[in-house]
């Protein structure tokens, strides 16, 4: 586990602060402690020619720098570090967003009844030249994060993003409950209606042999060959307007029509900013006033927050959560997929996190708010979970309400305890991209062993506390570094007898088959079956390829081998603890070779150690 708080620090005090966070928390074998770097990653330059890399590389300068001082300043003092990218997507203004708006506003999120979503991006697959351009510039941060990671495997151990990935929740704020037009959720973009229509009949995008082919809604076979919504030309006894209770005419758009066969590049059908303004409401003309649209309105017992409702708004509301999804994975698989030109090298999978608000249990099992976040972000949960191209991510955070409680007692919404076990049901590696258990701090510790009692049990791979010396969510000073301390003394204790340690001939391999060589023991188990106290060992390979890959079992072994290394450093009631394991049929590449050893304590195998080999 890595426990890497986010960190403000200016490179002159730089060293200070390393030694007062390894003064804090004691590293062990188990656990690694450093820092994590937010990155910003504007896009400048909206018409940038996405097959130049070097363009698209000069455009990010100052994204790249901010890589190379973290990195830098890793090396430097022997930490371990992640990174945390944040990107334009949502709310920020860059070069970029600006030219994008004033040639089509369509490429932004626009609210229910037609404002602009200021400097959101649209979600919709259906942006295709801000897809494409978004694309290009990730794709090459990807390229420079790769290399890092090649070359400096144990100081660059992770990468997030994008930072919270969700549709606007901006009109909400200050809203007149009264009247309907404040209920204004987003994405009602002309791009992302249009993929509404074409993921619930599993065309366009969606249909047979197109990107999105086997993701559309799923009775999209329903309304595939239907002429019209209200005309069942299939003669499957169902119609988008019987089934949902629409009245529509046509497929076409009810506002803004357009196709995909119109030119993404030079739209005759482009909004231009200049045409309604920033804030001001388009006309919304009703030239196809039967034309498809989208639910507007809801019907639901609570309906500002619209989080149940008719068939017709559910659909709706899915087809929101998984854009928002897919924007996760598309990040994911550009930033993961991108050989560094010099090594070859891509951020491997499970070092790459994405970085998401868990909407649907903010502060609470329902959610506090009564589901006002995930309405309008639709943001749940599960739009962190980017496999095959990462490993899930989430932010959590517990507020604090000062004296609320009985006698004054400090009351406190909390998220991970009740988001945790969900995402344990799912097995999948995730971490904590951005975690305090109290806004504001306190110096009780009380809150925060409850939150490290949640770690303890469901164990995530990366921790990163948010923020460590700030005022208001810091660590130092606080309960939370007390109950950090704590915590990180339990995990040692527990596995403090455990120790492996594993050896390959070289860091290319020129032939196969070569063996993987180490040893394993537990020091505080010892009987006449297995004195070391370790009865398994499984060695396994992981490329590191364009793709992610699964680890190949390279083989198990007793770890009951005589080990001179082990008895030399150890004493000689651990020189029967070497494990040896052949590997063999693997193809060329670059490997990441990791130990799982089980203990005879537990009967459960734990990761231990990993290095990296090079195949040829």
């Amino acid at each position: 586990m890595y426990l890497l708080p986010v960190q403000g620090i200016a490179d002159a005090d730089f060293a200070a602060q390393v030694a007062l966070l390894r003064s804090k928390f004691q590293e062990g074998p188990i656990v690694k402690v450093g820092f994590s770097f937010f990155v910003f990653l504007p896009m400048p330059e909206w018409n940038v020619d996405v097959a130049d890399p070097a363009s698209i590389r000069s455009n990010l300068a100052s994204t790249i720098a901010q890589i190379d001082r973290a990195v830098r300043l890793g090396v430097d003092h022997n930490i371990p570090i992640a990174l945390s990218i944040i990107s334009s997507i949502r709310a920020r203004s860059d070069g970029a967003k600006d030219a994008a708006a004033a040639e089509d506003r369509r490429n932004f999120q626009w609210y229910t009844y037609g404002m602009l979503a200021t400097n959101w991006w649209s979600q919709s697959q259906y942006a295709r030249k801000q897809r494409r351009i978004r694309e290009a510039y990730v794709r090459e941060v990807g390229k420079v994060i790769a290399n890092y990671m090649a070359r400096y495997p144990n100081t660059l151990i992770a990468a997030a993003g994008d930072g919270e990935i969700e549709l606007s929740t901006e009109r909400w704020v200050d809203v007149a409950v009264g009247d309907p037009k404040t209920w204004s959720w987003a994405d009602y973009s002309p791009f992302a209606v249009a993929e509404f229509r074409d993921w619930l009949r599993g065309t366009g995008l969606y249909a047979p042999g197109q990107p999105l082919e086997g993701r559309a809604y799923a009775n999209s076979v329903r309304y595939t060959n239907d002429e019209t919504p209200s005309r069942d030309t299939s003669g499957d006894g169902h119609t988008l307007n019987g089934d949902f209770c629409t009245d529509f005419s046509s497929w076409s758009l009810r506002y803004f029509d357009w196709s995909l066969t119109d030119d993404p590049n030079n739209d005759a059908k482009a909004i231009p900013l200049s045409r309604y303004g920033t804030e001001g409401e388009p006309s919304m003309p009703d030239g196809n006033a039967n034309g498809f649209d989208p639910p507007r309105t809801c019907t639901t017992t609570a309906p500002r927050t619209c989080t149940t409702g008719s068939d017709w708004w559910n659909a709706w509301s899915r087809f929101r959560q998984e854009m928002v999804w897919r924007t996760n994975i598309d990040f994911a698989k550009w930033i993961t997929t991108s050989p560094d030109p010099a090594s070859g090298a891509t951020i491997p999978a499970e070092r790459f996190y994405s970085n998401q608000i868990p909407a649907d249990y903010l502060f609470g099992s329902p959610a506090s708010d009564l589901g006002v976040r995930l309405t309008t972000s639709a943001s749940p949960w599960w739009t962190a979970d980017i496999r095959p191209y990462g490993s899930l991510g989430i932010t959590a955070y517990n507020v604090r309400h000062p004296q609320a409680g009985p006698g004054g007692i400090d009351l406190y919404s909390r998220t991970l305890v009740h988001v945790a076990p969900v995402i344990a049901e799912r097995n999948v590696r995730y971490g904590i991209i951005e975690w305090n258990p109290s806004d504001p701090s306190t110096t009780d510790p009380a809150v925060y062993r409850q939150e490290m009692e949640i770690v303890e049990r469901y164990r995530p791979h990366l921790l990163i506390p948010f923020m460590w010396g700030d005022p208001h969510w810091q660590v130092l000073g606080s309960g939370f570094e007390v109950a950090l301390q704590e915590l990180l003394g339990r995990i040692k204790a527990a596995s403090s007898r455990l120790l492996a340690e594993v050896a390959v001939p070289s860091r290319v391999a020129a032939q196969q088959p070569f063996p993987v060589t180490g040893y394993a023991f537990d020091r505080g188990i010892s009987g006449p079956a297995w004195p070391t106290g370790v009865d398994a060992v499984r060695v396994y390979a992981t490329l590191r390829s364009a793709q992610p890959a699964e680890p190949v079992l390279l083989g198990e072994a007793a770890a009951t081998l005589f080990s001179s290394e082990a008895a030399e450093l150890y004493g000689s009631r651990f020189a029967n603890s070497g494990f040896s394991v052949n590997a063999a049929g693997l193809a060329r590449g670059a490997y990441q070779i990791t130990v799982h050893v089980r203990s005879t304590l537990t009967g459960a195998f734990a990761e231990y150690f990993s290095t990296m080999l090079e195949v040829q």
